[in-house]
This record gives C-alpha cells, sequence and structure tokens, in this order.
C-alpha cells in the first residue's frame, strides 16, 4: 500500500514495486479522469470497476473513499482516488491518492451482504487471521474490460473475482 501525491501535469505514474500504473486521461473529450491497470508484469486481461465505497484496513491502517478497483488473473490492485487515510484527506482534484495491490490469495474469507430482493450489495474479504487485510466493497457502477465500458453491478464483480484465476475475461 502505497500513498502518491501526483502533480496535476503528470499524465501517468508507475509503481514498479507494486505493479500498478496511474493514467490520467481525457474522456468525452473534456474530462480530465485518472484509470488504475497493471504495470510490469505479464497480466494479459483484467477488470477495471468504479467502486462507490472502498474501506481497506491493513497494519493498524484504514483507507476509505471512492475510487477503482482492478481485477487480474492474480491480484486485486485499487486506487481511493476521494476519501481519507487515516486522518489525512485524499481527493483526485489535489493528486493526494492511495494505491494498492493485493494477491488474491491473501483473500482468503468472503461476507456478502443482499438486499431484501436477494442481489449482492455489499461484500467483505478477509484474510486468515488478525494481521492481514480486510477489504470491504460496496456499489459497483461500472466496469471497463478490453478497453470496453459497460454498467455494471456487485454480481459481476464477484462472477470475475470468482473465476479461477487463468480463466478471467
Amino acid at each position: 500500500m502505497r500513498a502518491y501525491a501526483l502533480d496535476s501535469g503528470e499524465s501517468e505514474h508507475v509503481d514498479r514495486d507494486l505493479g500498478l500504473r496511474i493514467d490520467r486521461t481525457t474522456v468525452n473529450g473534456r474530462n480530465a479522469r485518472l484509470l488504475l491497470s497493471p504495470s510490469g508484469r505479464q497480466e494479459p486481461s483484467s477488470w477495471r470497476f468504479v467502486v462507490g465505497s472502498i474501506v481497506l484496513l491493513a497494519a493498524r491502517e484504514r483507507i476509505s473513499g471512492t475510487g477503482q478497483i482492478v481485477l487480474t488473473c492474480g491480484r486485486v490492485l485499487g486506487l481511493v482516488i476521494d476519501g481519507m487515510r487515516d486522518q489525512e484527506r485524499l481527493s483526485e482534484s489535489t493528486g493526494r491518492l492511495v494505491g494498492f495491490t493485493l494477491d488474491r490469495s491473501d483473500l482468503a474469507s468472503v461476507k456478502i451482504a443482499k438486499t431484501w430482493l436477494g442481489a449482492p450489495k455489499r461484500v467483505t474479504f478477509g484474510g486468515e487471521d488478525a494481521n492481514s487485510y480486510a477489504l470491504d466493497l460496496q456499489i459497483v457502477a461500472a466496469s471497463i474490460a478490453n478497453r470496453k465500458a459497460k454498467p455494471s453491478n456487485m454480481k459481476v464483480f464477484l462472477e470475475q473475482m470468482h473465476r479461477a484465476p487463468q480463466a478471467l475475461s
């Protein structure tokens, strides 16, 4: 897990240690947005999810806010672009961000909260012991796979998360 201070003129940031890349790109010809993607590893397919609520608890740190989750064959990458890291304010407009990456095997247990209609609305992943990670996600709004954006939901996220790592499509 690492905090970033991005310059507003910086078009990309690569973290070789975590194997992630943050690109500033223009959407719809006018809105600048940050996009998270894997970097430096052979991970041919990935799914990017826009997430309305991310909470990551790790090593006595708490990170919460909105951002993106990227699923690859073996990892879960995350970027919190608007929220809090303990007492520090995170914001895309100021360039203060937090990126993280977890091996999928680090997230051993899964708890799924459902709506009254039975649809998944929130998922919490936990590690095997008290010293490991806990990742809580809510409100998956959109997904991007193979450079194609489409509406999404928690069900699509869970389907991709539970695919065999080599079968991520």
